[in-house]
């Protein structure tokens, strides 16, 4: 255990959506999801945002639980909402991370958080993925985001920017999809791809982007890593039929 690990709120956002293909549990990948809190990111709060319907186990542990109307047909939408609101929210009084529900901590943020900015982004230049049948390049990856806590007023902004953003795409990409592309557009896609490196103020905002490889890593999906073999890597994200292998990964970095 990391036990002068820096502690952070994890903010993740979950909704029962009842049976999903793909031979996994979501409850247990969120459970798998919080024992690596537990571990490698020992006295830090896990805040979930979610539904007026879905039932946790109280094995889960979340420390608060913020609950909000979420129509299944702008379920995106509301995710940004959602996260936009805990940024207001006087519970946004510590180093924050917005975090999908399928990662796993493998090792303590304190480097994150130990250089000063406004908005913190995951990212991968080939970050291609299909949207309503169109190839879309959307680098920013809404998977993992870090926030400040002294950075109040610039986080807000920055997901103003973005759900403005949000609203004027069409309605179908309400539900999936359209708020990749609206964090990125809140930065600006070409002072995204023109930018001077990855510590670097735009429009007045300070970004640190942080390379997926090491802190949102997605292994490819027939090659989930052993614990030694992800390393360094401090962050792991296990997208889609990945999700199965999350709890066998858990079990075999924290044995016991």
């Amino acid at each position: 255990m990391s036990t002068n690990a820096l502690p952070i709120n994890v903010v993740t956002f979950f909704v029962d959506l009842g049976q999903r293909p793909g031979g996994f549990d979501e409850f247990e990948v969120l459970m798998s999801m919080a024992a690596s809190v537990r571990r490698s990111l020992p006295g830090s709060r896990l805040i979930v945002l979610t539904d007026r319907a879905t039932v946790f186990p109280d094995s889960l542990g979340a420390d608060e639980i913020m609950r909000f109307e979420i129509p299944r047909e702008r379920l995106m939408l509301c995710r940004m909402q959602a996260q936009r609101a805990y940024l207001a929210s006087a519970l946004y009084d510590a180093p924050s991370a917005f975090v999908d529900s399928d990662i796993v901590f493998n090792h303590p943020l304190d480097e994150v958080f130990a250089t000063p900015f406004d908005v913190g982004l995951t990212y991968r230049m080939d970050g291609f993925c299909r949207i309503e049948g169109q190839v879309i390049n959307i680098p920013v990856n809404g998977g993992v985001m870090f926030f400040q806590p002294d950075r109040r007023g610039a986080a807000l902004a920055y997901y103003k920017r973005a759900l403005d953003a949000h609203l004027a795409q069409p309605e179908k990409y309400f539900a999936w999809g359209g708020n990749q592309i609206a964090l990125l557009d809140a930065v600006g896609r070409d002072a995204f791809f023109s930018r001077d490196g990855d510590d670097t103020v735009i429009d007045g905002t300070r970004y640190r982007f942080f390379p997926c490889d090491r802190y949102n890593y997605t292994p490819p999906s027939d090659a989930i890593p052993t614990p030694d073999e992800a390393g360094e890597r401090l962050v792991l994200h296990f997208k889609g039929k990945r999700k199965s292998a999350m709890p066998g990964y858990v079990a075999a970095r924290w044995p016991g």
